[in-house]
């Protein structure tokens, strides 16, 4: 039983509100402000519940990063995003197993949330690495190891992702997060992108060899 249930809403409101205010909430637990948020009014409270919230997303992210490894997607930051961004919709959903159990525990689920959205991106690269073919020959495709970049590297492609045509920057993301030309219905980039294989590919070795340009390389 979490102990602000025996305390009234308006004290809840009041308590937090103070705490929010007086730039105090690094010294709560992040558990009893999940319990708030989940127990405050969602329309009442709306503003404080946002405020409660940001400061949950930013101590989840300092959590997360020394825990993921540079070698994933966008290195690791894909990863932090997503886990973050799940904690928020279910610690928003009052019927969510997930929500509880951050009130419980709070690092535990987060680390839980990581190591499971680590194992589906390695997964997708295994499919990937196996099953993913050329649609002009039908031969093995490896994607382009990205990881093998260097930090400054990385930022000189984050800027360039910027000019590039719209449906190539997608395409060249999808592909970057594990995604093939092919596979079944929904979860291939050219059943995304609604373009056939062939156009998807074009479109990724577009952007590559823009992107390899912008670093002095050669595809």
């Amino acid at each position: 039983m979490n102990v602000q249930d025996g305390v009234s809403l308006e004290h809840l409101r009041e308590f937090w509100q103070e705490a929010t205010n007086g730039g105090s909430l690094d010294k709560h637990d992040p558990r009893t402000i999940v319990a708030a948020c989940r127990r405050l009014d969602p329309a009442a409270d709306r503003r404080l519940r946002e405020q409660l919230l940001n400061h949950l997303c930013a101590t989840a992210q300092r959590i997360l990063r020394p825990q993921v490894s540079a070698r994933h997607e966008n290195r690791g930051e894909d990863a932090v995003l997503e886990v973050v961004g799940a904690m928020v919709v279910s610690i928003l959903d009052p019927d969510s197993a997930d929500g509880i159990g951050f009130e419980t525990s709070f690092r535990g689920r987060l680390k839980t949330r990581l190591i499971d959205r680590v194992r589906k991106e390695e997964a997708r690269r295994k499919v990937i690495r196996h099953f993913d073919t050329d649609p002009d020959d039908g031969t093995i495709l490896e994607p382009r190891d990205w990881q093998s970049f260097s930090q400054e590297d990385m930022a000189v492609i984050s800027s360039a992702l910027d000019s590039l045509p719209p449906n190539q920057r997608r395409a060249l993301l999808l592909r970057r997060s594990g995604f093939g030309y092919t596979g079944p219905d929904g979860e291939s980039i050219s059943s995304m992108l609604g373009v056939t294989p062939k156009t998807a590919k074009d479109w990724v070795e577009r952007a590559e060899k823009h992107l390899l340009a912008e670093l002095g390389r050669e595809i």
